[in-house]
């Protein structure tokens, strides 16, 4: 078999993809778009693989199945089996037992090449945070994985029956449709054929999650890479043809990795800006000059060990952050970054290196890989379903304070059950019973919305008999308004969201409108609906309020003379799972109650509840409420009170928390009379 040449640059091209990957997941500024590093690895493999398996076929007339299905597994499965298991031993030391019972599914499926299906089936509003899966990374190796399963014998029989020809055809048809799919579905799709099937139905509404986790949406990238094989011969470049190619290529690889961030629709037809520039690098990778950029030793060096710094990156920096609980500043994931090229290192070099070799390392048969593989995955996969059917080993955890327990109880994923409109979902929702379709409160907002009803309907609807309807889109719902991020139709959403409430609202002479957001991240993703400009452009908070405050005007004209109640941010948790700092395991002491107290003064909701209080003063008929009078106190702001969380995520509050704060603010929300002369009182504090 004719062996392929090595190309130092690929490996140097390598170093560029995973150095930008690991700082994008290390939360380093500028590098916002450093995801992309994922699809220049996916252009390196289509380019690698194809040419292996044209080369062999090129040489021999046939092709090793049983070889390169080994040389994979040697290649790929000791560094990742070491991940496997340095996890699930981190995940019982450190997690709870629903981030521990959760974690064994993920193993599962990461084991089986099918995280990128796991993860893309637990998409959604309330899904699990990705700093809770030290496997979300594996998602992009199960897309390669797949790969390799499909491509060699689509190429083999290719190859054997049709020729280049053939090649080229499949390869312009395969890197088509996965394009146009990826323009048909980045927005989400839905079907009347899927009305039967609400789980499909509902993950494939989220287009930016189904094109960004699913194989299909990936293939064109595997595709330019596959298309090198044959043009990289074929083109004779000169020596300035070579050093333009790879200067335009680094920029334009650079471009994504600091232009690119999650508004982006991706990968989508902007994955073209980083997949072309990859292969402009390998083709140019030759050049006398800007070439060195990646053939120097370093760079090469990097390169090498970019598989094995992969692995271990995200585990480390999911895993540090889980035991501190708080955010990390920047110096700690600086440090996290270095720690994971050494560790990336050892990985390469005593285990890596040595099964892929054989050198200094075992040498097992081609049926010895395949026991050593299958083994492997059948104990990890009986460990992975006792987590899993024995809830996560809650043996290990600490007694919780009994209040906090019952709170708890029958939750399996607390940031969903407990969620303050957890049981009253959807976009729309009626509380009480309406006379004619009219209301006497209509809320509209995003989840900070929704997070109200639970205290509405014991404080409000059942006591005093009222009728609500709740309008909720993840949007800043105002007139004009639409939401500038990818993967579902918001220009729609948003304007079916106030529509909705208008409705009601022209059936409901009497009704209180209140609106409640979560205003600072809406603000920053809101845009005008007719010319698709963010409002909040540069950092200028200042000039996004005063569009805010010209759209509120807007909404006060559309419902008369109706009240209009504004509520405040709340003041977050200031972690992303609050209760899970009592769910530790016994044998790590943390105090509680000193890490979900938080300063009122750094609160950065402030200045947004700032503005709302100033406009409701200067507005007639509008109120401001601010959640901070009752969850502040000595400039102090509490994640528990009443022995309970207050909050079943970082900024939502709990079912606990929604009762709390609406029986504290019922009186101005619920009396006329109060409410039109309410100028002071608690619900108008900002300390």
């Amino acid at each position: 078999m004719k062996k392929s040449t090595y190309l130092p640059g690929v490996d140097g091209l390598r170093a560029i993809a995973v150095l930008s990957v690991v700082l994008f997941h290390g939360g380093m500024p500028h590098f916002a778009g450093g995801f992309v590093g994922v699809d220049v690895f996916f252009v390196i493999s289509g380019f690698l693989i194809t040419r292996l398996i044209a080369d062999e076929i090129h040489a021999t007339g046939r092709f090793d199945f049983g070889g390169f299905y080994v040389r994979r597994a040697r290649r790929l499965f000791p560094a990742l089996f070491v991940i496997f298991v340095c996890c699930f031993v981190a995940a019982f030391l450190l997690f709870t037992a629903q981030h521990f019972q959760r974690f064994g599914g993920e193993l599962l499926y990461a084991m089986t090449s099918l995280s990128n299906v796991f993860f893309w089936s637990e998409n959604g509003y309330f899904n699990t945070a990705s700093d809770f899966k030290p496997l979300l990374h594996t998602w992009s190796l199960s897309v390669e994985e797949q790969f390799y399963l499909i491509w060699p014998a689509i190429l083999y029989l290719l190859l054997r029956r049709t020729g280049k020809r053939g090649v080229w055809a499949s390869l312009l048809t395969i890197g088509a449709a996965s394009l146009y799919l990826n323009v048909l579905m980045q927005n989400g799709f839905s079907s009347p054929l899927l009305a039967g099937h609400q789980w499909v139905s509902a993950r494939l509404a989220d287009g930016a999650s189904t094109i960004f986790f699913l194989t299909p949406f990936r293939l064109f990238e595997f595709s330019i890479g596959a298309a090198l094989v044959w043009v990289k011969p074929a083109m004779k470049l000169s020596r300035w043809q070579l050093e333009v190619g790879m200067v335009v290529g680094l920029a334009l690889i650079a471009y994504s990795i600091f232009r690119f961030d999650q508004r982006t629709v991706f990968p989508s037809v902007n994955a073209l800006i980083p997949c072309l520039g990859a292969a402009l690098v390998i083709l140019a990778a030759d050049a006398a000059l800007a070439g060195l950029v990646v053939r120097n030793r370093v760079s090469v060096f990097i390169g090498k060990i970019s598989y094995s710094v992969y692995l271990v990156h995200w585990p480390m920096l999911v895993f540090y952050k889980y035991w501190r609980i708080v955010p990390t500043s920047i110096a700690e994931r600086s440090v996290l970054i270095a720690a994971s090229l050494g560790a990336g290192y050892l990985l390469f070099r005593f285990v890596e290196t040595p099964f892929r070799s054989g050198e200094n390392g075992p040498r097992l048969s081609r049926a010895g890989v395949g026991f050593a593989c299958s083994s492997s995955l059948l104990v990890m996969s009986l460990l992975s379903a006792t987590v899993w059917a024995n809830d996560g080993f809650p043996w290990r955890i600490a007694p919780m304070p009994p209040d906090i327990a019952a709170q708890a109880a029958n939750s399996k994923e607390f940031q969903v059950d407990q969620y303050g409109g957890a049981e009253f979902p959807g976009p729309t929702t009626w509380m009480g019973a309406p006379s004619n379709g009219r209301a006497d409160f209509v809320f509209i907002g995003d989840s900070h919305a929704g997070q109200y009803k639970a205290g509405f309907k014991q404080d409000i609807v059942d006591p005093l008999k009222k009728s609500v309807f709740f309008s909720t889109a993840s949007c800043l719902i105002l007139p004009g308004m639409t939401r500038n991020t990818p993967g579902t139709d918001w220009d729609h959403w948003c304007t079916k969201a106030l529509n909705d409430a208008l409705d009601v609202i022209n059936r409901s002479p009497d009704a209180t409108v209140v609106m409640a957001e979560s205003w600072d991240f809406q603000i920053s993703y809101a845009a005008m609906l007719d010319t698709k400009e963010a409002i909040y452009k540069n950092g200028d908070m200042d000039a996004a309020l005063k569009v805010v405050g010209a759209r509120l005007d807007a909404l006060r004209a559309l419902i008369g003379n109706r009240r209009l109640v504004l509520m405040g941010e709340v003041p977050g948790a200031g972690v992303k799972d609050p209760i899970g700092c009592f769910m530790r395991p016994k044998y790590i002491k943390t105090d509680c109650d000193d890490i979900l107290t938080t300063a009122e003064r750094d609160n950065p909701a402030r200045k947004i509840n700032r503005f709302l209080k100033t406009y409701a003063s200067e507005h007639p008929n509008v109120t401001f409420l601010n959640p901070f009078s009752v969850l502040c106190d000595g400039g102090q702001c509490h994640t528990v009170q009443g022995g309970r969380v207050l909050y079943s995520d970082d900024y939502h509050l709990s079912k606990f928390g929604s009762i709390v704060v609406i029986k504290a603010l019922a009186p101005q929300l619920a009396g006329a009379e109060k409410l039109q002369s309410y100028a002071g009182g608690p619900g108008s504090a900002l300390h």
